[in-house]
């Protein structure tokens, strides 16, 4: 079997995490006689060599380690070439890992690529652009920004703070937005808090705690999810009911299932978050699923 040669993104919050010297030796001790090279770059040469690698005839496993943004960068460079990637989960989120059911240990799913095989996922095109998880518009992009104030110094006080602060954003009518929406045939208005758009469906249930996964990849369909709770009272137990996992046939979010939906506003542009990447869109935006169009490369028990 072909050996692997692992490129990351030393600035990833893993690295930081982990620190570079013990996560170096772990992959090593993981990928032992299976590993090529392994090879920490700043953000510049990252993307030199990604774009190396997707051009490359090499005899190797390319596996990319980084956070979902940095995922999302290979993506757009190994699609134009059709080359599978693996991935090493060393970010916040990790969505994508975990929508592939990856283990999320970076050394663990190192080991666990010594038997592999090629997934060919879904994307989510959003006009010009495409994401592999989630985008997310309105109140998300307010609050991501004061979620990362607070990342550098988390405590007890300052999550209860910034829940509440979530609760009343989203029950708040002044915050809402009139959205104009297009898909199936039909055409509608919906004022919401905040609108989050997946590639593939929410699982209804996961652990208490664990953010929301896909039940799959390649089910070649988007989920929409609107926001829109009546009061403070609907958005506290709706909060909490994401929190514990539960969040199907809540009140204050709505859901539908589609292939392509089409999103306009009165603003001049959409403010939008792609795999947790700020965008700036010209209106109107069109999401569209593009079945089975990404080749990845993942560990067989994936």
């Amino acid at each position: 079997m072909t050996n692997f040669t692992v490129l990351i993104n030393e600035l990833s919050g893993g690295v930081i995490k982990y620190g570079r010297e013990k996560l170096e030796a772990d992959l090593k001790q993981a990928l032992i006689n299976k590993l090529d090279s392994l090879i920490f770059l700043e953000p510049d040469a990252f993307l030199d060599e990604l774009q190396r690698y997707a051009k490359s005839d090499f005899d190797t496993n390319i596996i990319i380690g980084g956070g979902d943004g940095t995922i999302l960068t290979a993506a757009k460079i190994f699609k134009k070439h059709q080359k599978p990637f693996g991935i090493l989960p060393l970010g916040t989120m990790n969505s994508v890992a975990r929508n592939l059911g990856m283990n999320l240990d970076p050394a663990q799913a190192a080991s666990d690529y010594k038997k592999s095989k090629v997934k060919t996922i879904d994307i989510v095109k959003v006009n010009d652009d495409f994401f592999l998880c989630g985008a997310m518009f309105g109140l998300p992009i307010a609050l991501a920004e004061e979620r990362e104030a607070i990342r550098e110094a988390e405590t007890l006080s300052k999550w209860a703070s910034f829940a509440g602060r979530i609760i009343d954003k989203i029950s708040d009518d002044d915050e809402k937005e009139i959205y104009s929406i297009r898909h199936d045939g039909t055409e509608g208005f919906v004022e919401i808090s905040a609108g989050v758009i997946s590639n593939n469906l929410y699982d209804e249930h996961v652990h208490i705690g664990s953010p929301l996964q896909t039940k799959s990849l390649e089910d070649g369909q988007m989920g929409i999810y609107m926001i829109n709770p009546q009061g403070y009272v609907e958005g506290l137990r709706l909060l909490a009911s994401l929190l514990a996992g539960v969040w199907d046939k809540q009140q204050g979010l709505n859901m539908l299932a589609t292939k392509k939906i089409e999103i306009n506003t009165n603003k001049s542009h959409m403010d939008i978050l792609l795999d947790g990447e700020y965008h700036k869109l010209e209106l109107p935006v069109i999401f569209e699923i593009e079945p089975k169009s990404l080749p990845l490369l993942v560990p067989c028990n994936a």
